[in-house]
């Protein structure tokens, strides 16, 4: 299979998406994306743990540099979605938390701090936040903005 593309300058892409790896919420995750918030056209990121990806010393230097150079620098990008999810293996599941409050709680925690470390990173950047969960019964995902 081969591939021509043929890009000629800067193109725009106003939005990036930020969000776990995890199989069981990603069709969900981006339909609620399109249907939800409107936004048609964006750059998918893929980070286990979402959040962590700026929240965690580690990776954070690196993700911001990709974000930079690729997102703002090449798609003139201005907004950033950053997605959490219930049971994260990042955060070590559902098991690493004393209750459904303590969990939902860690991860907004997460979010936020996220939102701090972009919206300082990237002057103007407008960032929004979002958490899903699953019903363990119905596998039905539940969306929230945060």
């Amino acid at each position: 299979m081969e591939f021509d593309f043929k890009f000629k300058g800067k193109h725009h892409c106003h939005t990036a998406i930020l969000m776990c790896v995890d199989f069981r919420f990603n069709s969900e995750i981006l339909k609620f994306i399109s249907d939800e918030l409107k936004v048609a056209a964006y750059d998918l990121w893929a980070f286990p743990g979402a959040a962590k990806a700026i929240t965690d010393e580690p990776a954070r230097e690196l993700f911001l540099a990709k974000l930079k150079a690729v997102g703002v620098d090449l798609h003139s990008m201005e907004e950033v979605i950053i997605v959490n999810h219930a049971d994260c293996g990042a955060y070590g599941g559902r098991k690493a938390f004393s209750s459904l409050q303590e969990e939902t709680a860690a991860h907004k925690k997460d979010l936020e701090e996220a939102k701090r470390l972009l919206e300082s990173s990237i002057p103007g950047i407008k960032v929004r936040l979002v958490y899903a969960d699953l019903d363990e019964e119905t596998e039905k995902v539940f969306i929230d903005v945060v």
